[in-house]
C-alpha cells in the first residue's frame, strides 16, 4: 500500500502548484499502489485515461485551471462537518469511467433512463451535457483531495463503470470481479460514491443478475462509513445544498420529525394537485447529513424528512410541473395523473400536447414498469441551499419547503412496493410538487404555499 505521507506529498505538490502532470502521476500511482487486485488496477487506469484525453481536447494541454477551487465550499463541509473526517483516515472517492462517448454512460435509447444517467441519449443537447458532467466530476474530485489534505486525511479516486448493461470498461457481470471489489472496498475509512449510476445497489456477484446490496456486503459490521453522492452537481459544492449548516439542520429536522409521530395519512394540496397519501405509520425518518458512525451509509448533499407510501388507499390527483428525476423540468408541459381510487395506482396520466417526443418517451417507458404506477416515499426539504428549481435531484429534492413524491419501489426503504422482478429494471424516481400544503391527519399543517410551518 503507499504510504500516508507519500500521498500527501502528492497532494501538496498538486494542489500548491496545479501541475497536471503531478496530477495524473498522482492518479497512476494511487492505482498501482493503492488497489488490492492488479486486475482492478488495470481496467481503472485504462478506463481514467480518458481524463487526459478530454481535457487535452479542451484545454490545449492543461487541466481546467482553477475551476475546482470553487467547489472547495462544499468539499469541506461535506468531509469536516457531514463526515467527521479525522486526521490519517483514507477516503476512497469512487468516480465515473470518464468517457465521452454516451454510448458507454447510457444504452441506446432512453430504456434504461431511470438507472441515474444524467440525460436521456435522446434528448438534445445530451452529448455535451454528459461530457460537461464528466469534467464537473473531476472538479469535485480535486476539491475533496485538497479539502482532504487540509484536514491531514488521504483522498485516492477509483474509476469504475456500473454501467452492467454493457459490456464496458470493467463487466459486472464477471462474478470475480465483483467479489474482488466488495472485498477492496472494505479497506477504507471512508467510501464517497461520485459515478453516475450508484454504488447502493450492484449486480451480484453470483452468475444471476440478482441485486446485491453495498450496505450488507460492505458496511454492515464494518468500520466504513460512507456517503451516496451519485447524482451530485458542481453548484451543489460551489454554493448549493452541500454548502448548508448541517449542525443547525440536525436540530431543526429532529424537532420537526415529532410531528409525524402516530400520523397514518396526509393530504397534500397545490395547483391541480389533490392527493391523499396512506403512511407507513411510524416510517418518518431523518436525512441530517450527518455520517459519523461506522456502518452509517446516507445519501449526500441532505436535509429531509422521508417516509414510506403504502401500495394501496391513496386516491387523487397530481399536477407535476416542476423538476423530476431522469427527465429534467417539467415547467412548460406539465403532467397530470389520477390515482385509481382501491389500488392507489397511476391510473390514467396526461402529457401536455407541447411535451417533446424524447419526454414522452421517458413517462411513456417509466410508466410501462408495473411499480413505477405506485408512489412510494414522501419526502420534504430542509435545506435552505437547495433550489426548487434546479434540475439536479439532489437540490431539488432537499430543497426548503419542497415536497417530493417518488415513484415506484420503496423496499430498499423497508417498504413493501417491490421491483416486478429481479431482471427486470427498477424505478424510485422523485418528483417535485410545486408550493405544496401538507396536512396531516389530525388536521396540523406543516407546510403551506411551500413554507414550513413552525
Amino acid at each position: 500500500m503507499l504510504m500516508p505521507n507519500h500521498q500527501r506529498r502528492l497532494h501538496a505538490d498538486f494542489t500548491s502548484e496545479n501541475k497536471p502532470a503531478t496530477f495524473f502521476l498522482y492518479l497512476s500511482l494511487c492505482y498501482l499502489f493503492d488497489c488490492l487486485d492488479c486486475t482492478i488496477w488495470k481496467e481503472n487506469f485504462y478506463s481514467q485515461r480518458n481524463i487526459i484525453l478530454y481535457e487535452i481536447s479542451k484545454g490545449g494541454g492543461t487541466l481546467s485551471s482553477l475551476r475546482y477551487r470553487e467547489c472547495l465550499r462544499g468539499a469541506r463541509n461535506v468531509l469536516k462537518d457531514c463526515l467527521a473526517i479525522r486526521p490519517g483516515e483514507r477516503i476512497l472517492v469512487v468516480v465515473p469511467a470518464y468517457d465521452t462517448n454516451t454510448e458507454t454512460i447510457v444504452s441506446a435509447g432512453s430504456s434504461v433512463w431511470w438507472t441515474g444517467a444524467v440525460c436521456s441519449s435522446e434528448g438534445p443537447g445530451c452529448d455535451s451535457a454528459l461530457n460537461q458532467t464528466l469534467v464537473d466530476r473531476i472538479d469535485l474530485q480535486l476539491a475533496l483531495m485538497a479539502a482532504a489534505t487540509e484536514l491531514g486525511s488521504v483522498v485516492t479516486p477509483f474509476a469504475i463503470d456500473t454501467t452492467s448493461v454493457l459490456d464496458a470498461t470493467f463487466n459486472w457481470r464477471d462474478g470475480k470481479k465483483a467479489a474482488h471489489l466488495l472485498k477492496f472496498l472494505k479497506d477504507w475509512n471512508v467510501i464517497i460514491d461520485m459515478t453516475l449510476f450508484g454504488l447502493d445497489e450492484m449486480p451480484a456477484t453470483r452468475k444471476s443478475r440478482k441485486i446485491t446490496n453495498l450496505r450488507e456486503e460492505v458496511l454492515d459490521g464494518s468500520q466504513v462509513r460512507g456517503a451516496d453522492m451519485h447524482v451530485i452537481s458542481r453548484r451543489s459544492f460551489v454554493d448549493g445544498a452541500a454548502c448548508a449548516d448541517y449542525r443547525s439542520l440536525e436540530k431543526e429536522i429532529t424537532a420537526f420529525k415529532n410531528k409525524f409521530e402516530g400520523v397514518e395519512y396526509l393530504t397534500i394540496k397545490g395547483s391541480g394537485t389533490d392527493l391523499r397519501l396512506n403512511l407507513d405509520k411510524g416510517s418518518a425518518s431523518c436525512g441530517t447529513g450527518l455520517v459519523h458512525k461506522p456502518g452509517e451509509w446516507h445519501f449526500l448533499p441532505s436535509g429531509v424528512i422521508f417516509m414510506r407510501v403504502k401500495k394501496a388507499g391513496n386516491f387523487g390527483r397530481i399536477r407535476l410541473d416542476g423538476p423530476m428525476y431522469g427527465v429534467g423540468s417539467l415547467k412548460d408541459y406539465p403532467l397530470s395523473l389520477e390515482l385509481l381510487p382501491r389500488s392507489g395506482i397511476v391510473g390514467r396520466y396526461t402529457l401536455s400536447d407541447t411535451t417533446p417526443r424524447y419526454i414522452q418517451k421517458l413517462i411513456n417507458d417509466m410508466f410501462n414498469i408495473p411499480e413505477s404506477r405506485c408512489i412510494g416515499e414522501l419526502v420534504i426539504g430542509f435545506n435552505p441551499n437547495g433550489s426548487i428549481d434546479s434540475v439536479a435531484p439532489m437540490e431539488f429534492y432537499v430543497a426548503r419547503g419542497g415536497v417530493s413524491i417518488a415513484f415506484g419501489r420503496n423496499d430498499q426503504i423497508g417498504g413493501e412496493i417491490r421491483p416486478t422482478s429481479e431482471l427486470s429494471p427498477s424505478i424510485h424516481a422523485h418528483a417535485l410538487l410545486r408550493n405544496s400544503t401538507v396536512i396531516l391527519d389530525n388536521g396540523t399543517v406543516v407546510i403551506k404555499d411551500g413554507k414550513l410551518l413552525d
